[in-house]
């Protein structure tokens, strides 16, 4: 049947094995092929040993022999020249600089983090004393500008720092004086001084 099953149906309803294509069952079958795959493969070794005792044995062969049987017609001027080129890149870079030259010339670099601490502290040192000579300078400018400026507040006042007795302490000197406790009363050094009778 083309398309279905290729086994014929049991119509009589007893059951039978299968048969193949011939119509005979499979288990009735015997072979008719009398050669197995082991007497194949005995057959074939025999074969085998026939042709290695008819032909001669060639003596194995070294390396030098090999590369002198190589194919030596081939040309050789490109080799050549490539030779010729890696000669010439190797005499330019002789004048290179290597990585141990690079090596010995950075040693004695510093690093960008440790340059950043360096220059900080060198710059906060400098800052430092930059800060206390000019405290040093504003200080001693600072002391003389005072005193102008209470010699110009004096002069503008009429008051005048010396020996001279001011207006202030010529009204005292003269109220110590009408007291007639003292027997001399006197200015000096921006003081007002007096004797008593008793010494």
């Amino acid at each position: 049947m083309p398309g279905g099953n290729s086994l014929p149906s049991n119509k009589t309803g007893q059951n039978s094995l299968p048969s193949n294509k011939t119509g005979q069952n499979p288990k009735e079958k015997k072979s008719t092929n009398t050669y197995t795959v082991q007497s194949l493969l005995s057959a074939r070794k025999d074969l085998d040993k026939t042709k290695a005792r008819t032909q001669p044995k060639l003596p194995k062969r070294t390396h030098s022999e090999l590369s002198s049987e190589s194919d030596n017609s081939m040309d050789t001027s490109g080799l050549n020249s490539l030779q010729k080129d890696l000669d010439e890149i190797k005499t330019n870079l002789q004048g290179i600089t290597k990585k141990d030259d690079l090596d010995i010339l950075t040693k004695d670099l510093v690093r960008t983090h440790d340059l950043e601490i360096i220059v900080t502290s060198i710059v906060t040192k400098l800052f430092q004393r930059f800060e206390s000579t000019m405290d040093k300078k504003l200080n001693t400018k600072l002391v003389i500008v005072q005193k102008e400026i209470k010699v110009m507040v004096n002069r503008r006042n009429s008051v005048r720092i010396s020996d001279d007795v001011t207006w202030r302490n010529m009204q005292l000197i003269s109220k110590l004086r009408d007291m007639n406790c003292f027997e001399s009363v006197w200015f000096y050094n921006s003081g007002v001084y007096g004797r008593t009778e008793d010494g």
